[in-house]
């Protein structure tokens, strides 16, 4: 098992979710310090939050979250003006609405959270990143807190400023252990044992399904006159539960690299049996249930050729299976297609079977009744959209960056623009918009490191924000090598 911190964020970035007193100048607002998509370097200017009167800001989560870290970057610009960064601090939680409200010096309502260590490092005199972290000792989930800064390193202050703070969670990571194998000139048989799996708060069962990975073949050979040969196959694994009422839509199962080891001694190879400890997985559905997965025997056979070869090690990495579920009655998909421009659009949980209108209201009739297509909810649910332009080089072969995008949309709320490039990594860049019903252009810049020929753009909104989007230009950096 071993452990991860994940940042969590307001749900929008602005005075409503990170309220502050009077002090923090235009372009230097409070939230500007907990949005993961400003700068850490550079000019200090829209990418930091600094004030000359208190310090001091709340912030709300949206729901309760037990906070066990603090990552920050204290405040600099361009590298310089490091001493106006925060010193001494207190840290709050609470979960009291009112408390969170009032944003004077007032402490009501609000418990002070300690940390190991009750100051922010100053940030290096270098224009670059700087993270630090400071463990917090923590056992109450809170969904309001407050961070007050009492000091800077600066002997006579006038400006209070910190670059970067976010507040994380811990989560644990359960992996598989490492697998070692001896084998030897009679080949080696590894079992992998019935995999047990544990679920709680279910209502139902989950449904058959399977997991398949496709066959490995690994060669190894050895030195010597004579030489030797090795085949290493892995079987296609298989999943299965029975008796369950969902289906398991997607499964992935990664097997990383093998390592071979061989020793030339003289004499024949002896014979060897690994098995592998019993795997487990924790399942949640919407349903309760009851999972059980199997995996069949993995089989590995070497060959000698010759009396060189005498002993093979063998070691297998982590090896991670993630599947997720989803309830058979939700999974209905509609697709739509535009005959102006041969645009699809796709639905899910779009359970009907036909369609009409009605004095200018679309109805849809299924199983479950007539249901009227508008409205920003599902019944009480957010809807969920995005819009995915697809892979693009631009109709330039060159290795590129992309710097910049404008986006000219209508929204009144949060989205994310995901940029994919050649190495297949998204990286998500939150925008907020505040338009009033109108078109307006949107800027948002995209990390230096992503590179490549082509791009993957994709628009989503947060908590079903609606959005109209009718035009994205990207500035294009062209790099001086072609693919």
């Amino acid at each position: 098992m071993s452990t991860v911190f994940v940042s969590q964020y307001p749900s929008a970035y602005n005075g409503t979710y990170v309220p502050a007193p009077s002090g923090f100048a235009s372009g230097y607002e409070a939230y500007n310090a907990l949005n993961p998509g400003k700068s850490l370097v550079g000019d200090a200017y829209e990418n930091s939050a600094k004030t000359d009167v208190v310090f001091r800001f709340h912030v709300d989560l949206g729901s309760a979250k037990l906070i066990k870290r603090l990552y920050y970057e204290n405040y600099h610009d361009s590298g310089a003006s490091t001493a106006y960064g925060v010193k001494n601090f207190v840290f709050y939680g609470s979960n009291d609405a009112d408390a969170f409200a009032d944003t004077s010096s007032s402490t009501t309502n609000w418990v002070e959270i300690t940390g190991s260590q009750s100051y922010f490092d100053q940030h290096t005199d270098v224009n670059e990143a700087d993270p630090k972290y400071i463990t917090l000792i923590n056992a109450v989930p809170y969904r309001y807190y407050r961070v007050q800064g009492t000091s800077t390193w600066e002997s006579s202050p006038w400006d209070y400023g910190i670059r970067r703070l976010e507040l994380q969670t811990e989560e644990d990571i359960v992996v598989m252990p490492m697998l070692e194998i001896t084998a030897g000139c009679d080949g080696i048989i590894e079992v992998l044992p019935l995999l047990g799996a544990e679920s709680d708060s279910f209502t139902g069962e989950i449904s058959t399904a399977s997991l398949q990975n496709v066959q490995m073949t690994m060669m190894a050979y050895t030195l010597g006159w004579n030489g030797c040969a090795i085949d290493c196959d892995l079987p296609v694994p298989t999943a299965s539960a029975s008796s369950l009422t969902g289906e398991i839509s997607e499964g992935d199962c990664d097997v990383p690299f093998f390592t071979v080891s061989a020793t030339l001694l003289a004499g024949g190879i002896s014979q060897g049996v690994a098995t592998l400890p019993t795997l487990t997985f924790v399942g949640k559905t919407i349903n309760t249930g009851t999972v059980s997965k199997s995996l069949p025997a993995l089989t590995i056979s070497a060959y000698a050729h010759g009396p060189l070869l005498h002993t093979l090690d063998e070691t297998l990495p982590l090896l991670q299976i993630v599947a997720n579920l989803v309830q058979q009655s939700t999974a209905f998909r509609c697709y739509v297609l535009n005959t102006e421009n041969s645009a699809i659009t796709e639905y899910d949980n779009f359970p009907f079977n036909s369609f009409c209108t009605f004095k200018g209201k679309h109805l849809a009739a299924g199983s479950n009744g007539i249901t009227l297509l508008e409205g920003n909810k599902d019944n009480s649910t957010d809807i969920k959209a995005y819009f995915n332009v697809g892979n693009n080089d631009f109709d330039l072969p060159n290795i590129k960056k992309v710097t910049d995008a404008y986006l000219s949309m209508k929204g009144d709320g949060s989205y994310y623009l995901t940029v994919t490039s050649d190495d297949g990594t998204p990286h998500d860049y939150l925008l907020t918009a505040t338009t009033g019903g109108k078109i307006k252009n949107l800027k948002t810049n995209v990390g230096k490191g992503k590179k490549g020929r082509f791009f993957e753009l994709e628009l989503s909104n947060i908590n079903g924000a609606d959005f109209e989007l009718y035009d994205m230009v990207l500035n294009v950096e062209l790099l001086k090598r072609n693919i």
